[in-house]
């Protein structure tokens, strides 16, 4: 037992303020991650970086026109992947995550491009590692992908 405030207390109860308060600003912390997550990813990709990115001077319809199709690369290549990812084929985990992995980079699509080479580079070493996780933050990140071609096809009028 300790004195707290003059009264008998079990020994450690004087550090209850102390405690709350470290969990209240790690609740905080933890509000203040997922808000910036969201935030984020609204903003992960714009059009204009995209430009920027392939080296500016290019029509903005050009380039969306070039999303689109690198959106519809990564739909017809996707159930492939998920098979070879599910079969553990990693010849065809490689092939697949290579191809990807360089239309990705081709428009900066970094976070994607990242994913798919985590996933082509242990493959191609046949390495153990936890290719369904990374895969599917792959789908993850192919959705964000897919949801803001959405808006920018109504910005385009494609």
């Amino acid at each position: 037992y300790g004195i707290y405030q003059g009264l008998m207390v079990p020994f450690g109860l004087e550090y209850l303020s102390t405690i709350i308060f470290i969990l209240v600003i790690a609740a905080l912390v933890q509000l203040v991650e997922i808000v910036l997550k969201k935030y984020m990813s609204e903003l992960k990709y714009d059009i204009k970086k995209v430009v920027e990115f392939l080296g500016g001077g290019i029509d903005e319809t050009i380039v969306a026109s070039l999303i689109g199709i690198f959106v519809s690369s990564v739909n017809d290549e996707f159930p492939a992947f998920a098979e070879a990812v599910a079969a553990d084929d990693r010849p065809a985990i490689h092939k697949i995550g290579h191809k990807l992995k360089g239309s990705s980079a081709n428009l900066g699509f970094e976070s994607f491009r990242k994913l798919c080479e985590d996933l082509e580079q242990h493959a191609r070493n046949d390495l153990d590692f936890d290719y369904k996780a990374t895969f599917e933050k792959l789908g993850q990140e192919k959705q964000a992908i897919e949801e803001w071609f959405a808006s920018v096809k109504a910005d385009y009028g494609l």
